[in-house]
């Protein structure tokens, strides 16, 4: 199996931020804004490329984590500003309660895998384990294969994308 590299010191791979572009573009969608969600996977897939002429030619958005620690303090800012903000708007309308919960919920767990990440940098991959991304919320987990049912939204293990 390849060794797949995600994170380096301070800096995410490639591989590491494709990743994130792809949870990204789940939200997205979910939210219905296909044109961002277009976006989100064409970053992803120019990533994933591997061509070094393009993959630094990809333009970051401002608000866009370009580094580790800007990771870290986006996932941070979400938990403790944005999510809280949103609680009030979204008491009102199941939709977007729906949308708050798993949101809030998945942060966390992200918040979690990075510091994982940061404390055992490629160690996170054991032999034959991958990331599993939830297509219904985003979602992510590391195993050898996908969990039967999403713990977050309860999609099914068809739903989960393998990295």
């Amino acid at each position: 199996m390849e060794k797949r590299v995600l994170y380096t010191g301070e800096e995410l791979t490639s591989l590491g931020v494709a990743l994130w572009m792809d949870n990204y573009a789940m939200i997205a969608s979910k939210f219905q804004r296909p044109r961002l969600a277009q976006l989100f996977e064409g970053f992803s897939q120019e990533l994933r490329s591997g061509d070094k002429k393009t993959a630094g030619a990809i333009p970051v958005e401002d608000n866009q984590p370009t580094n580790f620690t800007d990771l870290e303090n986006l996932i941070r800012d979400c938990i403790d500003a944005r999510y809280p903000a949103l609680k009030g708007a979204a008491k009102d309308n199941r939709g977007a309660l729906r949308a708050f919960i798993w949101g809030s919920k998945v942060a966390t767990i992200l918040k979690g895998i990075l510091g994982r990440l940061k404390a055992q940098g490629d160690g996170i991959l054991k032999e034959g384990q991958a990331f599993f991304v939830c297509e219904g919320c985003g979602f992510m987990y590391i195993g050898e294969r996908a969990p039967e049912i999403c713990p977050v939204c309860k999609a099914p293990a068809s739903r989960f994308t393998q990295y």
